[in-house]
């Protein structure tokens, strides 16, 4: 529930309406028929407010009872039951330590993020063998079955790294780096002029030093990378954690920008959790902690969500009750009534033959006719068949081994669906993959088809230049605004800017409410105490015009400004009292910690440098692992840059300027009684500790003002942002409803769930399908999709899964495209491969791998060897083991890396390309040795 809804919902809770009216209209309701319209409302109302507000359960439950009996009265005990239920849940759920009995929470109680209580579980007792088990081969009892399986299999796949290393910093003081690293922080600044698509109002900057005593070479580490989940506590304790993701990090100022989760997942708002970093940077004597995981969070996050809230699973016949052989076509299929152009898989076809006005047109039966007749096709035997399964089986599977043009196949299909008006007629394609390259590979084949498609590709870029005005917030900028939602968008727009530039405002004093200035006595003096400190250095009259213009702005009330600065430069005890007062009181100030900050040698300086020199003459994603990851992943999350700059970054640090004081924060039950005492005598008289009690009580009715200052205009700019970013998605659904061909991946399409249910696709092809987590995928299938097509090799690369025991105990590995293929549902393998050489995939047979692979001879006779080998495969054997990574669970082999550099040097030398050499590792630490073998080496 958004914010603004929640702040609505606890309003009417307090309301008279709430109190008086709606227990009548209850009443009134009760005898009529409980299965009306106003009945369910007012039930969802009831709901809303007992989730919101549970403290209001004594004025829902005897409403919400009077509501059961009716159901009861009418026949539908069961639903009486279930609705009390429900409430009983809400209610039960805000009970102080509920959480410790987790095993009690169904799947759909669960908060998305981890419970403080799982946060503080010893790791070393969970066991994945409580958690329910991918059926391989069977069938799920249920819909709810099969969705509280991948629900909670992905939440511990999610969260199962940074759940460990807090565990054991909590018991041993310190994280295991392969697990989790722990900073400590301190709030730096605020970005608030983000770009209007951006998800969240605000950037947060924190400093951070890291609690390692290792040496982290930040260039090669997957750490601080966007996107990577992080659990922030403001006490060390981790009992109310906050969780954020990465946005950037500048490595050279240890200042890292991060934007909390969803509103559905933290507690605390933005701006409130702003606040408590503010009070404890303030201090000088306390460091939060933040732990960071090199998990995704947003491939998890909004896939979760999804699952959660799911009441039926799409294509349920044959994910959750798969049978052996089960075929059912396309409904969309059946109501195609013209023949498509076959002249996309067939040489010259025949025109189709004329119908009669009573025959039903079957393309099914059309495409027969067209394989059985003598006309050459262009596509390969087991290409054609895999088109047939399409054809037949609205949840179609096609394996393609290395090389027999799976993707070929796929673009196939869309130009044959394109020729029949599908997208115009029943919805637009929608092409889902893993990775952002297969995407564009894809939407590349596409743009070349004759017809000319209009496609848009959903995300921030595109490594394909082609593709560059398909990106959707190029095609957004050819599709006019009706003039009402252009009126609405500008608006919303200004009054979006004028709120950032408030809140950038308002932040700015809550930054410097901890040093006590001119402006801070002027607001929050009397008018008694502003004479008293004037008078002392001006004469009556002028003291009487300056407070005139107390209320003024401009150029009178920065004279007022300047005199009341003279005169507290004169009044106030310095800086040294202060800091002994603050000691006195029991707060010493600023203490000095021992810090394991991260610091760059000059040759890590050196190596990152040549790096990005190597990267702009190479492909950079060939080599650099991490920074290729953090590429994917903005690009399949993002639609907007980051904020370049620093200038919202002050800095905080003590000063002893003329007229102005820096206040360590102090224990405010003594602040109430400076500010109680703060009035009663002329402030010259007071000595220097008295004049101190009255600033700290000058300062903490400051204080508190910029607080809820802050507070009202960040909640007031967040309210314009969603209303701006529901008018900007209702723009998107226009534009691409207008598009034929939709292309993203599966993260992009499950942070998009809500806009792909009102678009409508009709038809799904996903490539890559083997590696996609079938919790991912299942959770961006929109509900409309009638036909899902999906293209992958579950016999090469398996979904990546990071917790060994969710893979060997809970088949977490096992794709949706492996499942069905192992419940026999049909799928077609394509056999004619045309990229190695013929000898190699002699190979792949002998293993048994793919028994049935031939090979396009006439397509592969230029596949010749480099003059300097003799053969196409050479084994190395060795002896040296690999070993694990220092900072992460990733191995290397320094000798076997060494190897390959001589091989890949020898290469070069004999005068391939280094472009044309490729190396691939079975490892992320394995590629990272490589990387830093290859970049020292002057010939490759």
């Amino acid at each position: 529930m958004l914010p603004t809804v929640q702040g609505i919902v606890q309003e009417f809770s307090k309301s008279a309406f709430f109190k008086l009216v709606l227990p009548e209209i209850v009443e009134n309701l009760a005898k009529e028929n409980c299965i009306s319209g106003s009945f369910k409302v007012v039930q969802n109302v009831l709901e809303h407010v007992l989730n919101v507000s549970p403290s209001s359960g004594r004025r829902v439950l005897p409403m919400a009872k009077v509501l059961a009996e009716s159901l009861v009265n009418s026949s539908c005990g069961k639903s009486a039951v279930d609705f009390l239920e429900k409430l009983s849940l809400m209610v039960a759920i805000a009970v102080p330590g509920v959480h410790a009995d987790l095993e009690a929470f169904s799947w759909r109680d669960l908060p998305l993020l981890l419970l403080s209580e799982e946060i503080h579980k010893d790791s070393t007792k969970t066991r994945t063998t409580d958690l329910p088990v991918i059926k391989k081969e069977g069938k799920y009892h249920s819909e709810k079955e099969y969705l509280n399986t991948y629900f909670r299999l992905l939440r511990e796949e999610c969260f199962h790294k940074l759940k460990n290393g807090v565990s054991h910093f909590l018991s041993k003081g310190k994280c295991d780096s392969k697990e989790a690293m722990m900073y400590r922080i301190t709030l730096k600044g605020l970005h608030t002029h983000k770009r209007e698509n951006s998800p969240t109002t605000m950037s947060i900057g924190l400093q951070f030093t890291v609690n390692s005593e290792e040496r982290i070479d930040w260039g090669s580490a997957s750490w601080l990378v966007y996107g990577n989940l992080l659990c922030i506590s403001c006490d060390g304790s981790f009992e109310q954690p906050v969780w954020a993701v990465v946005e950037k990090v500048d490595h050279e100022q240890r200042v890292i920008w991060v934007a909390l989760c969803g509103d559905k997942t933290n507690n605390i708002s933005e701006a409130e959790f702003v606040i408590k970093l503010q009070g404890i940077t303030d201090d000088g004597r306390k460091e939060a902690h933040m732990a960071e995981s090199q998990t995704f969070y947003l491939s998890f996050g909004p896939a979760m969500d999804i699952l959660q809230h799911k009441d039926s699973v799409p294509f349920k016949d044959f994910l959750v009750h798969p049978e052996a052989n089960h075929m059912c076509q396309a409904e969309y299929v059946r109501k195609i009534e013209a023949p498509p152009d076959w002249g996309i898989i067939f040489e010259s076809p025949p025109k189709s033959h004329d119908q009669d006005e009573s025959s039903v047109y079957s393309l099914v039966e059309d495409f027969e006719r067209m394989k059985l007749s003598n006309i050459k096709a262009k596509l390969d035997d087991t290409q054609l068949d895999a088109i047939d399964l399409a054809l037949k089986n609205k949840v179609a599977l096609i394996q393609g081994p290395p090389g027999t043009g799976k993707s070929f196949v796929g673009v196939s299909l869309v130009h044959l669906l394109l020729s029949m008006d599908v997208p115009k007629t029943f919805g637009p394609i929608f092409v889902v993959t893993y990775k952002n390259d297969a995407v564009d590979h894809f939407l590349e084949g596409c743009l070349d088809l004759s017809s000319k498609p209009r496609i848009v590709r959903v995300g921030k870029s595109s490594r394909s230049e082609k593709l560059e005005d398909c990106l959707l917030f190029n095609v957004k900028s050819k599709f006019v605004w009706s003039k009402v939602l252009k009126t609405q968008k500008e608006k919303l727009r200004s009054q979006l800017r004028n709120m950032q530039h408030l809140v950038k405002e308002a932040y700015s004093k809550l930054q410097g409410s901890c040093v006590f200035n001119a402006d801070m006595f002027i607001q929050t003096a009397t008018e008694k105490q502003v004479r008293e400190l004037l008078i002392e250095s001006n004469d009556q009259a002028k003291v009487d015009k300056l407070l005139k213009e107390r209320s003024m702005d401009g150029s009178y009330k920065s004279h007022l400004k300047g005199c009341v600065r003279n005169a507290l430069g004169k009044w106030l005890p310095g800086q040294v009292e202060f800091d002994r007062f603050a000691r006195e009181n029991g707060f010493p100030g600023t203490s000095s910690k021992p810090s394991h900050s991260v610091t760059e040698s000059k040759s890590e300086r050196t190596r990152t440098k040549k790096r990005k020199l190597d990267q702009e003459q190479e492909n950079p994603d060939d080599f650099r692992e991490p920074s290729a990851e953090e590429d994917e992943r903005i690009s399949s999350a993002l639609e907007y840059e980051f904020p370049d700059d620093t200038q919202d970054i002050s800095d905080t640090s003590t000063h002893d300027t003329f007229g102005e004081r820096k206040l360590i924060p102090m224990d405010e039950r003594k602040v109430d009684h400076f500010i109680r005492c703060s009035d009663e005598t002329n402030i010259w008289v007071l000595n220097q500790h008295a004049r101190i009690q009255l600033v700290y009580a000058l300062q903490s009715l400051y204080a508190e003002k910029a607080r809820m200052e802050f507070l009202d205009v960040s909640r007031e700019a967040q309210e314009k942002h969603h209303q701006y970013t529901a008018l900007r998605n209702k723009h998107e659904i226009d534009v691409m409803r207008q598009c034929e061909i939709i292309g993203m991946t599966v993260t992009g399409a499950a942070m998009r769930a809500n806009l792909l249910e009102e678009i409508k696709p009709s038809v799904m092809i996903v490539e890559e399908a083997a590696e996609i987590l079938e919790g991912q995928l299942v959770a961006a299938i929109p509900p409309s999709v009638q036909h899902l097509i999906m293209i992958g090799d579950h016999q090469q690369l398996k979904p990546v899964v990071q917790n060994p025991r969710l893979r060997k105990t809970n088949n977490l590995d096992v794709s949706m495209f492996e499942r069905l293929v192992n419940c026999k549902i049909p799928f077609k393998q394509l056999e004619y491969q045309c990229r190695m050489r013929d000898d190699i995939v002699d190979l792949l047979r002998t293993l048994k791998i793919y028994k049935e692979l031939k090979t396009k001879t006439e397509l592969i006779r230029n596949n010749h060897l480099p003059h300097c080998v003799e053969k196409s495969m050479y084994f190395c054997r060795h002896t040296s083991e690999e070993k694990p990574s220092k900072d992460s669970l990733s191995k290397r082999n320094v000798h076997e890396a060494r190897m390959i550099t001589e091989a890949a040097k020898t290469f070069c030398q004999q005068g391939v390309r280094p472009s044309r050499i490729t190396v691939l590792c079975a490892y992320r630490g394995q590629a990272s040795e490589l990387w830093m073998l290859l970049i020292s080496t002057t010939e490759v």
